[in-house]
């Protein structure tokens, strides 16, 4: 008697499992359909705007001056940025955003002080920079820069 309940109860489950309505417990065992079909994107891979120089207007040439001292290589004490006298509360920095691969790469402080050439012309749609001249004199665990970046600021022409 105890043998039957024993054997009874793995072959309902076993007949259960193997059943048609087992097969969706195991994936193996059933029929399954699936249909395949093409399937493409209208989305462009590639967006291209040709502009040349005559979409653009030259708005002037800036120059933006820093002079500062590095210390240990870690602290910056700011001395002039454009020539004047540096406000400790007031920072003003300009983002540029763009290809990174341009040759002239623009540090902390250049960005500080390309703000006064945003005010000077705020017209100005795209901000090249041109060159950078460092100038670095070494102290005693320190030195004394003044970086001095030349840009050239253009717009777009108006249709």
């Amino acid at each position: 008697m105890i043998c039957k309940k024993y054997f009874i109860i793995p072959a309902v489950l076993l007949s259960l499992i193997f059943s048609s309505c087992g097969s969706v417990m195991l994936s193996g065992i059933g029929s399954q359909t699936s249909h395949s079909t093409r399937a493409g994107s209208f989305m462009p891979n590639d967006v291209r705007l040709n502009l040349t120089m005559d979409d653009f207007q030259f708005l002037g040439t800036q120059e933006v001056s820093a002079s500062y001292k590095k210390y240990f290589g870690l602290f910056t004490i700011f001395n002039s940025i454009n020539n004047q006298e540096v406000a400790k509360r007031n920072i003003n920095i300009v983002n540029l955003f763009g290809t990174s691969n341009l040759p002239v790469k623009l540090d902390g402080t250049m960005m500080r002080a390309l703000h006064i050439a945003l005010v000077n012309v705020p017209d100005a749609d795209f901000v090249v920079p041109v060159s950078i001249i460092t100038e670095k004199q070494q102290m005693f665990l320190g030195s004394v820069v003044t970086k001095k970046l030349k840009v050239k600021m253009y717009k777009v022409k108006e249709k």
